[in-house]
C-alpha cells in the first residue's frame, strides 16, 4: 500500500475480492459434498474405517463455515478498499488537472503582470493602464490562493489514502479474517507467557496457516521446557488424550514439534515419523544429484567438490535409512530426530508418556546413526533392558520405557575426533543436550501429573556425559558401565543429583578399553572405592536360575552370535541383570564387588599372564 493517492489498481483489487468470494462458495460446496458422502457412507459402508470417516466428516461443516466466513470477510475488506481507492484516484485526477491548469494560469498571469507593469510605467501611460495592472495583480493573488487551496485538498487526499490503507490493513488483519493470527506479526514482542497463551487460542485453521513458519518455529524452539509443557498440556483432552489442536500443530510444524522438549512424546513420534520420510527422500535426491555432478565434472577441483558432497549426503542417506529400517522392523518409536551431520536420534521401547519406570541409555565412543547396525543394535539394547527390568521388577512391560539416546556426537574411530576420547569437550557438549532432554522429560511429566522413576545408564564415554549432566539435573538412579573415566566435574558420586546409594558402577575384568580410556585421559574410575559408588560385578555368575554371562569385551553389544562373546547390554549378562535391578529400585540386593582389586584377581584367575583380554578384542573399540 502507498499514501500516493494515484497508486494502486482498484480493478485488480476487485478481482482479488471476487476470487475470495468464489473460494468461499467453493468451500461451502465442498462441505456439502462431504455431508452427502457421509450420508452415503452411513448407509452403504461398515467397519472401523467408516466410523473414522464419519467422525472426521462431522467436523467439516463447522470448520468450512469458519474458513468461508474468513474468506467473506477478506472479500468485503478488499471490495471496500477498492471502492475507496477508486474514489480517491478519481478525485486525485481532478485535482491534478486543476493544479496543472492553475500553474499554467499563474505563468500566463505573471507575464501579463510584467507587461502591464512596463506599460503603466511608460511615458505614454494612461489611467486605463493602471487599472489593467491592478486587475492582473489581483488575478495573481487569486491564482496563488487557488493553488494553495488545491494543494491543501491534495494533502487531504494523501491523508485520506493513508487512512484507507490503514483501514484495509486493519480489516485484513482482523480476527474475522485471520482468526487467531491477528497477533502473529507481534510474536517477537510477546513475552513467553503471552506467546504460549496466544498459541493456545488458535483453532485448527489458524494453526494450519502457521505451517513451516520460521518465526514461530524459532520462537517455539527457544522456549523453556516448562513453558512448553504447560502450553501443550493445556490443549490436551481428558487424561492427556490428543486434541484436535495438538494434532494440527504436529501437522503444521513437525520439524520443531518432533524435538520440542515439554511436548508429549506421542506427538513427537508422530512428527518425527513424517519428517524422517521427507529427509530420507531429500537425502536420496541429493545423492543422485551429486553423483551426476561428479560424473559431469570437468576439472579435478570440481570433481573433488562433488565427491565431498556425495560422501556427505551418502552418509546422511545411510543414517536416515538405518533409522527408518529400525522403525520398520522393530517395535520402537522415534522421539527425537535432529538433522545434524550425521543425524541424531532417540528411539524408545515403550510409552514414554505413561511408563512408571523410564531409563535413558547414553552411548559412548564410535556411536553414530550412519553406521551399519548401530541404530538396530540400540533398538535391541533398549528392548532387552526393558524385558529384564520388567522381569526383575515383577511389573508389566507396559510400565517400562527405555530410551536409547543417540543424542550427541561422541568421539569416532574413523575421524580426527578419535583423540577426543581422552578429552572432555564432546562430553560437555553431550551433557548440555542430555540436561535439556532430561529437564524436558521432567517438565512434560510434571505438567501431565504423571511421576516416573528415572534411571540414566551410561556406557564408556557416555558415563562421562551422564555424570557431567547429573551435576545439573536429577535422576533416581544412575548406572555407569565400562567407564572410560569420569571427569573431575563429578569428583565423587555425591556430586550427582541422585539419591544416596543409587549411583552404581561396573567394569568387566576383560574390558581393556575402559581402563585404556581412564589411563590416557586421567579421568577417575567410578568403580574405585574412593569415588563412593555402589560397584558391582560384570563377571559370570551361576545361580539357581542359570548362568549369567560375564563381559568379554568393551561392547556395548554383541547380539547373541553364539561364539561366547558378551558385552554389557547383551541379554543374559550379569551387567544387564544388575543394571535392571538398580533401575527397578532393587540395587541394595546387588553384591558390592567388582572393583579394581576384584578385577585384577579375576584377570589373574582367567589368565596368569593377563593376555586374554588384550587379544580377545575384535572390531572397532567402543569407548
Amino acid at each position: 500500500m502507498s499514501a500516493d493517492p494515484t497508486a494502486g489498481d482498484p480493478d485488480g483489487i476487485q478481482r482479488v475480492a471476487r476470487l475470495h468470494d468464489e473460494h468461499a462458495d467453493a468451500v461451502r460446496d465442498g462441505a456439502r459434498h462431504v455431508l452427502v458422502a457421509a450420508e452415503s457412507a452411513a448407509a452403504g459402508w461398515q467397519g472401523a474405517a467408516q466410523q473414522q470417516f464419519l467422525t472426521v466428516a462431522a467436523t467439516v461443516p463447522a470448520s468450512a463455515h469458519r474458513v468461508a466466513a474468513r474468506l467473506d470477510a477478506a472479500a468485503t475488506a478488499l471490495a471496500d478498499y477498492a471502492r475507496e481507492v477508486q474514489q480517491i484516484q478519481d478525485e486525485a485526477a481532478r485535482l491534478q488537472t486543476a493544479l496543472r491548469n492553475t500553474a499554467d494560469d499563474i505563468v500566463v498571469n505573471a507575464r501579463a503582470v510584467r507587461a502591464a507593469t512596463r506599460t503603466a510605467a511608460g511615458p505614454d501611460a494612461v489611467e486605463a493602464d493602471e487599472v489593467l495592472l491592478q486587475q492582473v495583480q489581483n488575478s495573481g493573488v487569486w491564482l496563488a490562493g487557488l493553488e494553495a487551496r488545491l494543494s491543501a485538498q491534495w494533502d487531504e487526499l494523501v491523508a485520506r489514502r493513508a487512512a484507507a490503507d490503514r483501514a484495509a490493513a486493519s480489516a485484513l488483519d482482523d480476527r474475522a479474517v485471520l482468526g487467531g493470527l491477528v497477533s502473529a506479526a507481534a510474536a517477537r514482542a510477546m513475552s513467553d507467557g503471552q506467546f504460549t497463551t496466544w498459541l493456545g487460542t488458535l483453532d485448527r485453521e489458524s494453526i494450519a496457516a502457521l505451517r513451516d513458519d520460521p518465526r514461530i518455529a524459532r520462537r517455539l524452539a527457544g522456549l523453556d521446557a516448562t513453558d512448553v509443557a504447560g502450553w501443550w498440556q493445556a490443549m490436551s483432552g481428558p487424561d492427556g488424550a490428543p486434541s484436535a489442536a495438538q494434532r494440527a500443530f504436529v501437522v503444521a510444524l513437525p520439524t520443531v514439534i518432533g524435538n520440542l522438549n515439554g511436548v508429549a512424546y506421542w506427538a513427537r513420534v508422530r512428527a518425527n515419523t513424517t519428517v524422517l520420510v521427507d529427509r530420507l527422500a531429500h537425502a536420496e535426491r541429493q545423492v543422485a544429484h551429486w553423483r551426476e555432478q561428479l560424473d559431469a565434472a570437468k576439472t579435478p577441483a570440481g570433481a573433488a567438490a562433488a565427491r565431498a558432497e556425495l560422501s556427505t549426503w551418502s552418509r546422511q542417506r545411510d543414517a536416515y535409512r538405518n533409522i527408518q529400517d529400525t522403525l520398520d522392523t522393530t517395535p520402537v518409536s522415534l522421539v527425537s530426530l535432529v538433522d545434524d551431520r550425521p543425524p541424531l536420534a532417540q528411539i524408545v521401547a515403550g510409552d514414554l508418556d505413561r511408563a512408571a519406570h523410564v531409563s535413558v541409555i547414553v552411548p559412548g565412543m564410535n556411536t553414530a546413526t550412519d553406521q551399519r547396525g548401530t541404530v538396530q543394535n540400540y533398538s535391541a539394547i533398549a528392548r532387552g533392558m526393558r524385558r529384564e527390568q520388567a522381569r526383575v521388577g515383577g511389573v508389566r512391560r507396559s510400565d517400562i520405557a527405555v530410551v536409547s539416546w543417540i543424542g550427541y556426537h561422541p568421539p569416532m574411530a574413523d575421524d580426527p575426533s578419535f583423540a577426543a576420547v581422552v578429552a572432555n569437550g564432546r562430553a560437555h557438549e553431550g551433557a548440555d543436550r542430555l540436561v535439556a532432554d532430561l529437564d524436558g522429560f521432567h517438565a512434560a511429566r510434571a505438567a501431565a501429573g504423571r511421576d516416573a522413576d528415572l534411571t540414566v545408564l551410561g556406557h564408556s564415554y557416555g558415563t562421562n556425559v551422564a555424570t557431567i549432566a547429573l551435576t545439573r539435573t536429577h535422576a533416581d538412579h544412575v548406572v555407569l558401565l565400562g567407564s572410560a573415566g569420569v571427569t573431575d566435574v563429578a569428583p565423587k558420586a555425591s556430586a550427582l543429583h541422585v539419591p544416596a546409594g543409587e549411583v552404581f558402577a561396573s567394569q568387566g575384568a576383560k574390558d581393556g578399553w575402559a581402563v585404556t580410556g581412564q589411563n590416557l585421559s586421567g579421568r577417575r574410575d567410578p568403580t574405585e572405592s574412593s569415588w563412593d559408588a555402589h560397584e558391582f560385578s560384570s563377571e559370570t555368575q551361576r545361580g539357581s536360575d542359570g548362568t549369567l554371562h560375564g563381559v568379554t569385551q568393551h561392547g556395548p553389544y554383541v547380539g547373541g552370535n553364539g561364539d561366547g562373546r558378551y558385552s554389557y547390554f547383551d541379554d543374559g549378562t550379569t551387567a544387564q541383570h544388575n543394571s535392571a535391578l538398580a533401575a527397578m529400585g532393587r540395587g541394595d540386593e546387588i553384591p558390592e564387588q567388582g572393583g579394581p582389586f576384584d578385577r585384577m584377581r579375576q584377570q589373574t584367575k582367567d589368565d596368569w599372564l593377563m593376555y586374554g583380554w588384550q587379544t580377545g578384542l575384535t572390531g572397532d573399540p567402543r569407548l
